[in-house]
């Protein structure tokens, strides 16, 4: 038998172990694994959550500044999975004085991003959408596209996350209370250069 055949019986037999999904152990091996090596340790952070998506996962985080005593930042962390193995891709982060962030509902970045496939012609090209929520009357949030689509991202972890295709523009972003009701609405601001550049008009 060879060790292509046995790698991947061992394989399906470990997909079967019972209350432990596939996916669920892709998560928990990124968790345990393959984090610590790029952020450290997540107790450092005041905020942490993770979305999944096809391709990989995006990590949002919030914290200390390391080399700015006094300000605090907002960062994402992007990784590729091809065939169970992660590969770290773009990170970017910014940074914020505390009394900045006085009185808002939530605090964002947009910024592009893509993932360029080892040895293979391929590449993803994406626009991210990210931040954290900062009120406690803030449960969710909602992102509205050029084309009217509306995607919405719980909070889960106090932090949110938005990926599209590059194609799309996000035009609005609405903050939802508990109920539904619209806390506040916001055109996202797109950093293409030095200066925020105001979204479409949609």
């Amino acid at each position: 038998m060879n060790k292509r055949l046995i790698g991947f019986i061992l394989l399906m037999l470990l997909l079967m172990l019972p209350g432990c999904t596939a996916s669920q152990q892709v998560e928990s091996r990124f968790r345990e694994r393959v984090l610590p090596n790029t952020l450290g340790s997540s107790s450092a952070l005041d905020k942490f959550g993770i979305r999944y998506f096809d391709e990989g996962a995006i990590v949002l985080f919030t914290g200390d500044d390391p080399q700015q005593a006094g300000y605090s930042m907002m960062g994402y962390a992007v990784f590729r999975q091809d065939l169970g193995t992660w590969h770290e891709g773009q990170i970017g982060s910014s940074t914020r004085l505390a009394e900045d962030l006085t009185g808002k509902l939530i605090d964002y970045a947009l910024s592009d991003f893509n993932f360029q496939g080892k040895g293979r012609d391929l590449t993803f090209d994406y626009r991210l959408l990210a931040g954290e929520i900062l009120s406690p009357t803030a449960e969710s949030i909602e992102a509205v596209l050029d084309d009217g689509t509306v995607l919405q991202d719980e909070g889960e972890d106090d932090v949110f996350a938005f990926r599209v295709e590059v194609a799309p523009s996000f035009c609005q972003l609405r903050v939802l209370d508990a109920q539904g009701n619209v806390l506040e609405t916001l055109v996202p601001e797109y950093e293409a250069g030095p200066h925020p550049t105001p979204g479409p008009e949609c």
